[in-house]
């Protein structure tokens, strides 16, 4: 169970609070967890990562991207150097995020810190083979990276500043949400289906900030 409150994670069982974790590091905007339950990561509008393990909840690691550079005229400077995006890779050791315009790894196990490549990210989800990590932008084309290499490919999309990505169970299908509506793209041709919006509602309509796939792909 986790509980957000600025700068301040309430974490514990279901019914037992448990500790309270202090990140001393602005207020708290994303939160992700390794698969197998052992580490917990969380971003800040303070251009911080810091990473609990879970067993006695110990802090880690504070990751710090490069100092970033001046925003550009009319751009608010804490926004853009802000943590945009944080995923947990399926080998439970790397975390991803982005910020000032840098998409940024870091290895739990070596304690190394890598810049991948340049990054409008907004949201970030690994596939769960790890081979990839999906990647919904302010411009609205989704990013593919393919960990290997690190190179990246862009798919368009219609919509602006999407705010979520989630990739289902079984790596077939990226959901993500943004200003205009849901889009939903097949993993094994790239391709982008926008899901119909309910009648009268506009096509400027505000996305959502959480999207997810059930396990069965249904939802």
């Amino acid at each position: 169970m986790l509980c957000i409150l600025p700068s301040t994670l309430l974490a514990g069982t279901l019914g037992a609070h448990r500790v309270t974790l202090t990140t001393n590091a602005g207020e708290i905007t994303f939160l992700a967890a390794s698969a197998n339950g052992r580490y917990l990561a969380a971003a800040s509008l303070d251009s911080q990562v810091s990473v609990w393990e879970t067993s006695d909840w110990k802090q880690i690691a504070s990751i710090s991207p490069e100092p970033p550079p001046k925003a550009a005229p009319g751009e608010h400077q804490d926004e853009y150097s802000a943590i945009h995006g944080l995923a947990f890779g399926p080998d439970n050791q790397t975390v991803a995020f982005a910020s000032a315009g840098i998409l940024y790894t870091y290895d739990i196990r070596s304690k190394v810190k890598r810049p991948r490549g340049a990054t409008k990210a907004e949201a970030l989800a690994f596939t769960p083979d790890g081979k990839r990590l999906m990647a919904a932008t302010a411009a609205g084309p989704i990013e593919v990276w393919l960990t290997r290499t690190w190179q990246r490919r862009t798919v368009p999309s219609p919509l602006k500043g999407p705010k979520a990505i989630s990739v289902s169970p079984d790596a077939t299908y990226a959901a993500l949400a943004g200003d205009g509506g849901t889009g939903i793209l097949e993993l094994a041709n790239l391709k982008l289906t926008m899901l119909p919006l309910p009648t009268g509602v506009p096509n400027s309509v505000g996305g959502g900030d959480q999207i997810g796939i059930s396990t069965d792909n249904r939802f």
